[in-house]
């Protein structure tokens, strides 16, 4: 790294061409847009154009995230005066990876100087790291950094400092400033409530100033016309008329265009700025700005409401209901540390925090976790149940009364009869949290039984931080553990969908099973984690999000919908913002689920989710309907009495749906065009359709069934799309007509005796004997049998072969026709083969086919049957210690003339 030495210099700089600067409005020309904490903007007092800024003392500049590439020198620059001291601060814009890596709080890519009160530039050279063979830098390997995104922070000392001209390029040792594009232009909305006020959640009737900020950079004299425009969160549908302005810029020159605004759309609407010379555009800027659809003012919570958040202050309380939020988890002091801090007669009930809650219609899952420091014990348990064995049996015995008996009973009594949750423990399953199953498991039958006692009506939670049938969620069933809760609840933080519907379905089905094949009456819930959603101002997005701000909305529609469809009843995510800032530089990483960005403009998820709440928030599940490249979820709304869809193509290709009594609204809210009939648009962007009034939601199903894609009826044999036991450890429904899945045992599969029909254990066909790590198994997943194996191991003899099996109903010849391809998730190469054998009164090999990872492989035979004989696809490995997911698609069997 190299440092220049402040240079002094005229109070209007000089521009330098030949460079780009990374940073946007860096002279901050009529607005502090594009920056966060940005302090007072001054007009008339500037070292570079007309405005600059006063930063407090002890305060700061963030910038944007902007792109630096590997191995370059960057100089960053920046003009200043006043007392005291100034600094920069370049760092990955990721704070994990910026103090990991040394980068960040003025380390490696900075430097700071003693300012006096005439303007001086200060700048410093940065050499950016070379990316390594690893795909990263010393201390910056997370998966949540994409080696480019880079912020920079000036900071102050102990007295107001004045900043201007800042510039980050590639031209070392330049001395004046650059600028960012010809004509610099910055949009901000003047007159917004305030995050701390309200969240900026806009009543639309109230009229909103937009303020552009316009310089020309250029030497020459610039005749520009700004043009203000509405348009929707993709940047695509234009909501009012365009209002145009003209303006006359000198060489150098800036212009404050104020513009004041009625929104016509709702939602998210991305207020724009457009300057064009001469019928070409050459610069625009972008306003988030939100106006709820459907703003909702409960005064009770609703235990029926699917959606909430976790939230952080009363006006994010406030924000939530407005938005149609019935939940939230961590408000509130509920926890044992909390309630009785310093001592066992000591209570401090969180009455104020229910107050908060129940009078915005907001129900809390109160997470019951402690003990405070006086009733800690060495481990897990609080001191006065530290020697309870998991045999013990005082873990059944309610006349022994402890320290937890208390709070949870104190707790639980106190609120009975409220609309309140109380979930066990917080992520026990987790490494640094991990609970002894035996014990976990007799503390939440204990626990459960002190809730009911106290308050029968309460819901009880179990918490694990993946969705689907965990290990641990077994573990905790093998002990009893469906007499443990009512609610089974799941975490996960992930950069696109939440989770696949199986991994609801799923557990529910294993509950299910684990109850003889009854209904176990247990519910699944969503309440911690998932989607980050990047700011819609326009710069670029971190690409490790993967998403960008539309795509990130049209994920989270399709995410809420498919899972309540498939038997979630509540989405809850994680903090969606703090109580006094929108998001902090910490949630620039994959962990951040805040709904308002750096500036505390609300990103696109408010919208959206206002959307859902009003339409499925309250509501009953109607059917899915997998159409002809669309899929359609329909519900019954209970608040609008009718029924609802929410639709999206599955392909790239639009689809055109019969619209006759439908009115169609986009994710945020608005009405869209309905013409003779409604067409999806391509690209899996969701859209709601809402039925007439008093049609309910199992009528529009109906309606729509007629879309489902049906399987030609050509004589073929297919197997079962649903293919499910209902009783674990039951061969019952296996097999199924004439298809049967086998367990091979021993793992000749030329001996038609070892065959024998695997038994139903939740989620999956399974060996009981004979088994390594859960193989072999088996399953259907939307119509494709997929067969987990395994090749023999180490002290494990014997492949773990399972097997798909179709007994010949009558004599013929026959064509078999598929795919099948491995996924291998344990070694390496293709060393897998699919043998099609016949048994009969010997067996035969019809076909071996060779299975590369990951790669499709046709399915081509003609067979000849007779019939009774066996025809059977067994996956097998050629090397030890192998394992993978075979899976078969479209498999059919014909008969031939």
């Amino acid at each position: 790294m190299r440092f220049a030495l402040p240079i002094l210099a005229l109070l209007t700089a000089a521009i330098v061409t030949g460079a780009e600067n990374r940073i946007r409005n860096g002279s901050f020309e009529g607005n502090t847009q594009y920056w966060c904490a940005a302090g007072e903007l001054v007009d008339g007092d500037a070292a570079h154009g007309r405005f600059s800024v006063r930063v407090s003392k002890g305060h700061g500049l963030r910038s944007m995230p902007f792109r630096l590439e590997p191995a370059r020198t960057i100089t960053v620059a920046l003009w200043a005066k006043g007392a005291g001291n100034v600094s920069i601060n370049l760092s990955p814009a990721n704070r994990e990876v910026g103090q990991s890596s040394g980068w960040a709080w003025a380390k490696k890519g900075s430097r700071g100087w003693t300012i006096t009160s005439e303007w001086q530039r200060y700048s410093v050279d940065v050499d950016i790291p070379t990316i390594d063979a690893k795909g990263g830098f010393v201390g910056s390997d997370h998966g949540w950094w994409d080696h480019s995104s880079w912020i920079v922070m000036i900071g102050t000392g102990s007295e107001a400092v004045q900043v201007d001209g800042i510039t980050i390029c590639e031209v070392a040792g330049a001395e004046a400033f650059v600028p960012y594009a010809p004509v610099e232009l910055s949009l901000t909305a003047i007159d917004l409530p305030s995050y701390a006020v309200n969240a900026n959640l806009l009543d639309p009737v109230v009229p909103i100033t937009l303020r552009a900020g316009v310089m020309n950079t250029a030497d020459h004299a610039r005749h520009l016309t700004l043009r203000f425009e509405q348009r929707d969160y993709r940047g695509e549908r234009v909501f009012a008329p365009a209002i145009d302005q003209t303006v006359e810029l000198a060489a150098g020159a800036t212009a404050v265009i104020d513009q004041p605004i009625t929104l016509a759309g709702r939602g998210l609407v991305l207020a724009r700025v457009s300057a064009s010379e001469d019928g070409t555009v050459i610069a625009s800027s972008n306003q988030p700005l939100t106006a709820l659809a459907f703003p909702k003012t409960a005064t009770a919570p609703d235990a029926r409401e699917r959606f909430g958040a976790s939230v952080r202050s009363v006006h994010l309380a406030e924000a939530a209901r407005a938005i149609g939020l019935g939940w939230t988890r961590w408000y509130g002091g509920f926890s044992w540390g909390a309630v009785q801090k310093d001592g066992a007669e000591q209570w401090n009930w969180p009455d104020q925090a229910m107050d908060d809650l129940s009078t915005r219609g907001i129900a809390p899952i109160a997470v019951l976790l402690g003990p405070p420091k006086w009733a800690a014990g060495p481990d897990k348990l609080p001191k006065d149940m530290a020697d309870w064995t998991a045999d013990d049996p005082r873990w059944d015995d309610l006349s022994v009364h402890t320290g937890w008996d208390r709070y949870v009973s104190g707790l639980v009594g106190r609120y009975k009869g409220r609309t309140i949750a109380y979930e066990l423990i917080n992520e026990p399953d987790l490494g640094h949290e991990h609970w002894n199953p035996d014990q976990y498991a007799r503390l939440a039958r204990r626990t459960y039984r002190l809730v009911k006692a106290a308050d029968p009506q309460a819901p009880v939670l179990v918490n694990v931080t993946w969705p689907g049938v965990s290990g641990f969620t077994r573990n905790l069933i093998d002990r009893h553990g469906l007499a443990a809760f009512d609610v089974h609840t799941f975490h996960n933080y992930t950069p696109g969908e939440l989770c696949a519907p199986d991994g609801v379905s799923d557990i529910l089905k294993y509950f299910a099973a684990c109850n003889g094949g009854i209904d176990a009456g247990k519910h699944v819930w969503f309440d911690e984690g998932w989607l980050h959603a990047p700011s819609s101002l326009d710069y670029p997005v971190q690409s490790w999000y993967r998403l960008d701000a539309p795509a990130a909305a049209e994920t989270a529609v399709r995410s809420a919908a498919g899972l309540i469809a498939a038997g979630l009843d509540k989405f809850v995510t994680f903090h969606i913002g703090y109580g006094k800032h929108g998001r902090s530089w910490w949630d620039w990483v994959g962990s951040g689920t805040e709904w308002w960005d750096d500036h505390g403009n609300p990103t696109v998820m408010p919208g959206l989710y206002n959307t859902c709440a009003n339409f499925i928030g309250l509501s009953e599940r109607c059917g899915s309907i997998d159409a002809e490249g669309a899929i359609l979820h329909v519900f019954h709304d209970l608040r609008g009495g009718r029924g609802v869809a929410v639709a999206w193509t599955t392909g790239e290709a639009a689809v055109h749906l019969p619209a006759d009594g439908l009115t169609a609204y986009d994710i945020m809210g608005n009405p869209l065009p309905v013409g003779p009939d409604l067409v999806l648009p391509a690209g899996q962007r969701p859209i709601w359709l809402v039925a007439a009034a008093k049609t309910t939601g199992t009528e529009l199903a109906a309606r729509f069934e007629p879309l489902r894609k049906r399987v030609a009826d050509d004589g073929g044999l297919r197997p079962p799309k649903v293919w499910e036991g209902s009783v674990k450890g039951a061969v019952e429904g296996n097999p199924i007509g004439a298809w049967r899945l086998d367990q091979v045992w021993p793992d000749d599969p030329m001996q038609w005796s070892g065959y024998q029909p695997m038994s139903w254990q939740g989620t999956s066909w399974q060996a009981t004997d004979h088994a390594h790590g859960g193989q072999p198994s088996a399953r259907d997943a939307k119509g494709s049998i997929q067969l987990s194996v395994r090749a023999a191991w180490g002290g494990n003899a014997g492949q773990k072969l399972a097997a798909l099996s179709l007994t010949a109903p009558a004599a013929g010849k026959f064509h078999l026709t598929g795919s099948v391809r491995i996924e291998l998730w344990d070694g390496r190469g293709a060393t897998a083969d699919l043998l099609v054998l016949r048994h009969a009164d010997t067996a035969s090999e019809l076909a071996r086919l060779a299975l590369p990872d990951r790669k499709p492989v046709d399915i081509d035979q003609h067979i000849e049957l007779a019939a009774g004989d066996r025809l059977s696809l067994v996956p097998g490995f050629r090397a030890m210690n192998q394992a993978g997911t075979v899976i078969i698609d479209d498999l059919v069997l014909k008969p031939e003339p």
